[in-house]
């Protein structure tokens, strides 16, 4: 399975199923497509940019969905590809951070707890730089009124730049922990890969990094654009992330990190 976007200016969300040998299962959606049109109720961009099943084998899709403004938007379908109505009342549901400013908001990453809510991480930002944003929705579509008392935390200047902070993957671990990768703007060196871990209630865990952030600095002294882009948990609790930095004369490099 994958999702993702078709179109240009506007664009459409899509969420492609294929069977084994390659060929669209036409058993989901349309000829093994579900789409997604117009989300936030104008003709825009509706873009799937994470993906996960649930423990019903409904498909959750983050992205986000705009016209003139920008909303975090999360899909839900049903396993034929259909839009799971139960979820938001027509599938999905959008927000913005602050509610009613409509800066630009970003889904990238989505997973599922323990518990069977739906973790969302991206940014949120109102012109004046990005923070990172957690949302937690439970089965209905609706904010989790437990975390951090609103349904989503937010976290800025993780790498003493005061800008570029966003995550980019998510996931729970045993203890309910929610741990995010992404990075953040550095005050000297550039964006800085950055990963968070937060406590069930929505509060930054301080026996992790330092304060509850890892900031990793680039490893061969360049001064570029470096970034997490996913993590994962393995068999022995440990946590791997894989993300990129760039060397002094401007080469792309991947990196794997993995933490105890």
């Amino acid at each position: 399975m994958a999702t993702g976007l078709s179109g240009g200016s506007t664009s459409d969300m899509f969420v492609l199923r294929c069977l084994p040998d390659g060929t669209p299962d036409d058993s989901f959606g349309f000829r093994g497509a579900a789409v997604f049109t117009d989300a936030a109720g104008i003709a825009g961009r509706d873009e799937g940019h994470g993906m996960v099943l649930d423990g019903q084998g409904r498909i959750v899709v983050a992205g986000l969905s705009s016209g003139p403004f920008t909303f975090a938007a999360v899909w839900r379908f049903t396993d034929s590809g259909v839009p799971d109505t139960t979820f938001g009342g027509q599938g999905f549901v959008l927000h913005a951070i602050p509610p009613g400013v409509f800066p630009s908001n970003q889904g990238e990453a989505v997973t599922i707890d323990a518990s069977g809510r739906i973790l969302s991480a991206g940014f949120t930002n109102a012109g004046v730089g990005s923070d990172l944003v957690v949302w937690r929705f439970l089965d209905d579509g609706s904010l989790d009124p437990s975390f951090s008392s609103k349904g989503w935390v937010q976290h800025g200047n993780a790498a003493g730049g005061n800008d570029n902070d966003a995550g980019f993957g998510v996931v729970a671990d045993s203890e309910g922990g929610i741990i995010v990768c992404g990075s953040s703007q550095s005050s000297s060196n550039g964006p800085e890969v950055v990963i968070w871990r937060f406590h069930p209630p929505g509060i930054l865990d301080g026996s992790f990094g330092t304060g509850g952030v890892i900031v990793e600095p680039n490893p061969a002294g360049g001064m570029w654009n470096d970034s997490a882009w996913d993590l994962t948990i393995d068999s022995q609790g440990r946590l791997v992330v894989v993300g990129h930095w760039f060397d002094p004369t401007g080469l792309r490099r991947m990196v794997v990190w993995r933490y105890l």
